[in-house]
């Protein structure tokens, strides 16, 4: 092998793990967005939220 080979074996190499990189981050990004949307809608500031407590006699959580 020459030193030429080496360096485009090294160039080939790079640009697969910048494929590989790449393709995990697409996926992730799909799965962050799910997880996301599964979550539901986030209040927007000035939206009130709804707070809940634990009512010590029964155990049931209800609004404050």
């Amino acid at each position: 092998m020459g030193a030429l080979t080496g360096i485009v074996a090294g160039v080939a190499a790079v640009a697969g793990v910048a494929a590989l990189y790449r393709l995990a981050e697409r996926r992730a990004r799909a799965l962050r967005d799910a997880i996301e949307a599964a979550r539901g809608p986030r209040p927007q500031p000035g939206e009130p939220v709804i707070d809940f407590e634990r009512d010590p006699a029964t155990g049931v959580y209800r609004a404050k």
